[in-house]
């Protein structure tokens, strides 16, 4: 008697068949998800904001804190920072060739610092970037002459003298006496930087300042 024959006369072993196909199908089935599994899934982790690939990433000099127009920047003020590049046209990225010089404007916390809010010379930032702390700029009209023939630079220390007119002093000749000028000269301040020579605030090497009518200094309030 063939197989199939034994299974058409006893329904009993049809049903062991079909349950033993089941729990083989059902093994087959697990030994898949299990598999799957066991095999590691790579994901693609998104980039942050704040994580810039290596190779993408420039350093970016940008001040630390606050820059007020005139003061000379030190290694404290500016700090590099990553940021995707290419770096902005005139920026920095070596501390070093900021150091030094002076800010021409006002640079705020966070700000990139660029080549054109920078110079080497202090009267770029204007005439207050040179006057020494605790000290006021002061003009004086002047002659040509009283500035030495116009030689007069920014730079320059000089005495201030002031010629008081005769008429301070309401003298005049009596009977019998010559009328002359009794006006007089005195020291009013000595050794005062001179900050600038009309609009000039920094020296003009071997040019003549002819066309000066004012001669700025720093001095102490009380002066």
């Amino acid at each position: 008697m063939s197989f199939a024959q034994r299974i058409q006369r006893n329904p009993i072993l049809l049903l062991g068949v079909g349950v033993v196909l089941i729990a083989v199908a059902i093994v087959l089935i697990w030994l898949n998800l299990s598999a799957r599994e066991a095999t590691p899934v790579q994901t693609a982790m998104p980039r942050s904001g704040n994580t810039l690939e290596a190779d993408a990433a420039v350093g970016v000099l940008v001040a630390s804190r606050s820059i007020p127009r005139g003061q000379a920047v030190s290694s404290s003020d500016v700090v590099l920072r990553r940021m995707a590049g290419p770096a902005p046209a005139g920026s920095f990225s070596d501390p070093t060739s900021v150091v030094g010089r002076v800010a021409t404007v006002d640079i705020r916390t966070s700000q990139i610092v660029f080549q054109d809010n920078l110079s080497a010379d202090p009267a770029a930032s204007g005439i207050a970037a040179l006057v020494p702390e605790g000290q006021r700029a002061f003009a004086i009209r002047v002659a040509e002459e009283d500035i030495v023939g116009g030689f007069l630079q920014a730079g320059d220390r000089v005495d201030v003298f002031v010629t008081l007119p005769d008429s301070v002093y309401g003298q005049r000749g009596g009977i019998g006496q010559r009328e002359g000028d009794r006006s007089k000269s005195t020291l009013l301040l000595q050794d005062m930087q001179v900050l600038a020579v009309g609009p000039e605030l920094s020296p003009a090497g071997t040019e003549v300042q002819s066309g000066a009518r004012t001669v700025s200094v720093a001095a102490p309030p009380e002066a």
